[in-house]
């Protein structure tokens, strides 16, 4: 694992600690919330880029943890992944809207609110983690690979007496 990638896993454990430090972890936990929002993004992923590009833009983001050669990278791969934050904000709408129905549905009942108030407040939290701590660092360090790949892949400059003569 890389130092940047457990740096932000320590940051984002002392975070989750300190929230659930008085809760039960089962509070923060909402399986159909998170169908939801995972199925959406990666539905308007896979129509808007194809199976191949999100899948292979996806597999990408290991380079949060591991280190990845700059080769196995494209810039195809940078917009997929710009693609998929806004896909999960998308979703995280999605899944408000479903949740906020949900509750309103039961709005008689108020004992059984519960389930669609949490997707409603959970989806978008989700939504957030993904991309701000999976999706954004992936494409910060994809884009430093293949920037240091394009700048180790030019020639070295030449010097200007070289470059005059050239031109003569």
């Amino acid at each position: 694992m890389k130092a940047s990638g457990a740096v932000g896993v320590a940051v984002l454990g002392v975070v989750w600690l300190s929230v659930l430090e008085h809760t039960r972890l089962a509070t923060f936990v909402e399986l159909s919330a998170g169908l939801l929002l995972v199925g959406t993004a990666a539905g308007l992923g896979i129509l808007s880029y194809g199976i191949g590009d999100f899948l292979h833009a996806m597999w990408s983001t290991r380079v949060i943890f591991v280190k990845v050669p700059g080769h196995e990278f494209s810039r195809r791969d940078m917009t997929v992944l710009r693609g998929a934050i806004a896909q999960l904000y998308t979703a995280a709408a999605f899944t408000f809207i479903v949740g906020a129905i949900l509750m309103l549905s039961q709005i008689t009942k108020p004992s059984e609110i519960g389930m669609g108030l949490a997707m409603a407040l959970l989806g978008p939290l989700y939504a957030l983690i993904l991309a701000e701590v999976l999706v954004r660092p992936a494409l910060r360090n994809i884009d430093r690979a293949l920037t240091e790949r394009s700048t180790h892949d030019m020639p070295l400059l030449e010097s200007a007496e070289e470059a005059w003569t050239r031109v003569v």
